[in-house]
């Protein structure tokens, strides 16, 4: 998708979704609905989607070959981090 359109463009439609259901997850509270804590996690996990995939195809575009065992090294490191905080 990124090779035919501007990776921009995907980030800023994706960037008020997220903020959107941060909005959202903000209201909720003891007594919230299963419907209302699952639809805010779609919502986020779109906006996600649209945002996380274009910014790693950009950054990962303008990585060497020789650095990108590395690159790819950290990023999954990045990534067990933030699973071991949830």
């Amino acid at each position: 998708m990124t090779d035919k359109i501007n990776p921009r463009w995907p980030v800023i439609l994706g960037l008020p979704i997220v903020v959107y259901a941060l909005l959202l997850s903000s209201r909720l509270s003891l007594y919230s609905g299963m419907e209302s804590i699952l639809s805010i996690g779609v919502i986020m996990g779109a906006g996600i989607a649209f945002v996380l995939m274009p910014l790693l195809m950009t950054v990962f575009a303008f990585i060497s070959r020789k650095d990108m065992g590395a690159a790819n090294d950290v990023w999954y490191l990045i990534q067990l981090l933030r699973m071991s905080q949830e």
